[in-house]
């Protein structure tokens, strides 16, 4: 069996930050971002601030459109030969723009989010009210979702770094 390329692995460090930009839009769309129809108003349970909610949908969206988009010129690689060694490296900086803008992104929405669920849990110890079923977990899941997307971005950056400063052909 060949060892994998390079450029497989960013396919599939790709693939896995598209997996995880779903399950962090998935999980805030449903479970932790909810509707109330008496009220005629959307609820974020992150303490109740619809900005930590609506940041991680912007992330997970933003992850997965980046991840497809940059996936499927990654199979394309085999058109990339054709290429021009200046277009590739464009890609390949564009790449390394995109990768590190998400770094940041999924650093700053995993610190927000994480503050505005612990300052929900103190809200909740102190009031009468306890948690929706499935929330905590959901809410976990997410935080916990949001966190790993950081390193696979970052992983995703430096490949493109890579590419672009040291081997046109990565």
């Amino acid at each position: 069996m060949e060892p994998l390329t390079a450029a497989v692995l960013r396919t599939i460090v790709r693939i896995i930050g598209l997996v995880f930009g779903i399950i962090v839009l998935a999980t805030i769309s449903d479970k932790v971002y909810e509707h109330d129809p008496e009220a005629k108003r959307s609820i974020c349970f992150f303490n109740n601030k619809p900005s930590a909610c609506d940041f991680g949908m912007a992330c997970g969206g933003l992850s997965m459109i980046v991840a497809f988009v940059f996936s499927v010129l990654d199979c394309a690689a085999g058109f990339q030969q054709y290429l021009e060694p200046t277009i590739r490296r464009l890609l390949h900086a564009l790449g390394l723009a995109v990768s590190g803008i998400l770094s940041v992104l999924w650093l700053a929405g995993f610190a927000y989010m994480t503050n505005q669920w612990l300052k929900y849990l103190d809200l909740e110890k102190g009031s009468d009210t306890s948690t929706p079923p499935g929330l905590k977990s959901a809410a976990e899941a997410c935080l916990a979702f949001s966190f790993l997307s950081i390193p696979v971005w970052v992983i995703l950056a430096v490949a493109d770094l890579r590419g672009t400063f040291r081997n046109v052909h990565v």
